[in-house]
Protein backbone atom coordinates (compact mmCIF):
# COMPACT_ATOMS: atom_id res chain seq x y z
CA UNK A 1 0.00 0.00 0.00
CA UNK A 2 1.28 3.46 -0.87
CA UNK A 3 1.68 6.27 1.62
CA UNK A 4 -0.73 9.18 1.94
CA UNK A 5 1.90 11.59 0.65
CA UNK A 6 2.58 9.52 -2.44
CA UNK A 7 -1.11 9.24 -3.31
CA UNK A 8 -1.72 12.95 -2.63
CA UNK A 9 1.23 13.80 -4.88
CA UNK A 10 -0.12 11.52 -7.56
CA UNK A 11 -3.51 13.24 -7.45
CA UNK A 12 -1.83 16.66 -7.63
CA UNK A 13 0.26 15.47 -10.58
CA UNK A 14 -2.92 14.40 -12.38
CA UNK A 15 -4.40 17.86 -11.77
CA UNK A 16 -1.21 19.46 -13.13
CA UNK A 17 -1.44 17.25 -16.20
CA UNK A 18 -5.05 18.32 -16.71
CA UNK A 19 -3.98 21.98 -16.43
CA UNK A 20 -1.24 21.44 -19.00
CA UNK A 21 -3.71 19.68 -21.29
CA UNK A 22 -6.39 22.34 -20.89
CA UNK A 23 -3.98 25.20 -21.55
CA UNK A 24 -2.27 23.65 -24.55
CA UNK A 25 -4.22 25.77 -27.04
CA UNK A 26 -3.50 29.09 -25.34
CA UNK A 27 -0.77 31.37 -26.60
CA UNK A 28 2.18 31.32 -24.20
CA UNK A 29 3.84 34.62 -25.03
CA UNK A 30 7.07 35.87 -23.49
CA UNK A 31 7.90 37.15 -20.01
CA UNK A 32 7.68 40.70 -21.37
CA UNK A 33 4.39 40.10 -23.24
CA UNK A 34 2.61 37.31 -21.41
CA UNK A 35 -0.08 35.49 -23.30
CA UNK A 36 -3.20 33.91 -21.82
CA UNK A 37 -1.38 30.57 -21.46
CA UNK A 38 1.60 31.94 -19.54
CA UNK A 39 0.27 31.82 -15.98
CA UNK A 40 -1.63 28.50 -16.34
CA UNK A 41 1.54 26.90 -17.70
CA UNK A 42 3.66 28.23 -14.83
CA UNK A 43 1.04 27.26 -12.24
CA UNK A 44 0.78 23.75 -13.69
CA UNK A 45 4.57 23.47 -13.76
CA UNK A 46 4.84 24.57 -10.13
CA UNK A 47 2.13 22.13 -9.12
CA UNK A 48 3.85 19.32 -11.01
CA UNK A 49 7.15 20.11 -9.30
CA UNK A 50 5.60 20.21 -5.82
CA UNK A 51 3.62 17.03 -6.44
CA UNK A 52 6.76 15.22 -7.60
CA UNK A 53 8.57 16.29 -4.44
CA UNK A 54 5.61 15.07 -2.37
CA UNK A 55 5.57 11.73 -4.19
CA UNK A 56 9.30 11.20 -3.62
CA UNK A 57 8.94 12.04 0.08
CA UNK A 58 6.03 9.60 0.24
CA UNK A 59 8.27 6.80 -0.98
CA UNK A 60 10.65 7.33 1.94
CA UNK A 61 10.70 4.72 4.67
CA UNK A 62 8.57 5.60 7.65
CA UNK A 63 6.06 7.70 5.71
CA UNK A 64 2.53 7.33 7.11
CA UNK A 65 0.53 4.75 5.20
CA UNK A 66 -2.97 5.28 3.96
CA UNK A 67 -5.50 3.71 6.28
CA UNK A 68 -8.68 2.10 4.98
CA UNK A 69 -11.51 4.57 4.78
CA UNK A 70 -15.23 4.02 4.96
CA UNK A 71 -17.58 5.16 2.26
CA UNK A 72 -19.65 7.44 4.47
CA UNK A 73 -17.43 10.54 4.28
CA UNK A 74 -16.85 10.65 0.51
CA UNK A 75 -20.48 9.83 -0.23
CA UNK A 76 -21.77 12.60 2.04
CA UNK A 77 -19.36 15.19 0.62
CA UNK A 78 -20.31 14.29 -2.97
CA UNK A 79 -23.98 14.32 -1.98
CA UNK A 80 -23.48 17.78 -0.45
CA UNK A 81 -22.11 19.10 -3.74
CA UNK A 82 -24.98 17.60 -5.72
CA UNK A 83 -27.51 18.90 -3.19
CA UNK A 84 -26.08 22.42 -3.46
CA UNK A 85 -26.36 22.36 -7.25
CA UNK A 86 -29.96 21.13 -7.10
CA UNK A 87 -31.13 23.29 -4.20
CA UNK A 88 -29.53 26.55 -5.33
CA UNK A 89 -32.20 27.26 -7.96
CA UNK A 90 -35.11 25.92 -5.93
CA UNK A 91 -34.64 27.22 -2.38
CA UNK A 92 -31.89 29.82 -2.71
CA UNK A 93 -28.27 30.19 -1.69
CA UNK A 94 -28.80 30.46 2.07
CA UNK A 95 -30.78 27.24 2.44
CA UNK A 96 -28.48 25.43 0.00
CA UNK A 97 -25.48 26.53 2.07
CA UNK A 98 -27.09 25.27 5.27
CA UNK A 99 -27.83 21.94 3.55
CA UNK A 100 -24.20 21.61 2.45
CA UNK A 101 -22.91 22.24 5.97
CA UNK A 102 -25.33 19.72 7.48
CA UNK A 103 -24.56 17.03 4.89
CA UNK A 104 -20.82 17.50 5.31
CA UNK A 105 -21.24 17.30 9.09
CA UNK A 106 -23.03 13.98 8.67
CA UNK A 107 -19.83 12.58 7.17
CA UNK A 108 -18.21 12.85 10.62
CA UNK A 109 -19.13 10.20 13.16
CA UNK A 110 -19.09 12.35 16.28
CA UNK A 111 -20.39 15.76 15.27
CA UNK A 112 -22.38 18.02 17.58
CA UNK A 113 -25.59 19.66 16.33
CA UNK A 114 -24.91 22.90 18.18
CA UNK A 115 -21.58 23.38 16.41
CA UNK A 116 -23.09 22.40 13.06
CA UNK A 117 -25.89 24.94 13.56
CA UNK A 118 -23.41 27.70 14.40
CA UNK A 119 -21.23 26.92 11.38
CA UNK A 120 -24.28 26.69 9.10
CA UNK A 121 -25.60 30.07 10.28
CA UNK A 122 -22.16 31.64 9.92
CA UNK A 123 -21.63 30.24 6.43
CA UNK A 124 -25.11 31.34 5.32
CA UNK A 125 -24.44 34.85 6.64
CA UNK A 126 -21.09 34.91 4.85
CA UNK A 127 -22.68 33.76 1.59
CA UNK A 128 -25.40 36.38 1.92
CA UNK A 129 -22.93 39.16 2.62
CA UNK A 130 -20.34 38.16 0.04
CA UNK A 131 -22.51 37.35 -2.95
CA UNK A 132 -25.51 39.62 -2.46
CA UNK A 133 -24.22 42.65 -0.60
CA UNK A 134 -20.54 42.83 -1.57
CA UNK A 135 -20.55 41.40 -5.12
CA UNK A 136 -24.19 42.40 -5.80
CA UNK A 137 -24.97 39.20 -7.67
CA UNK A 138 -28.62 38.72 -8.60
CA UNK A 139 -29.32 35.40 -6.94
CA UNK A 140 -32.15 33.92 -4.91
CA UNK A 141 -31.53 33.94 -1.22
Amino acid sequence: MFSRDFLAGLMMLLVAGALFFDGRGLEFGTPEMMGPGFFPFLAAGGLALLSTILMVSGLAAGAPRLEPMGVRAPVMVILAGVAFAVLLDHVGALAATVAVVVLCALSIRDFRWKEVALVAIGMAALVGFLFVYFLQLPMAM
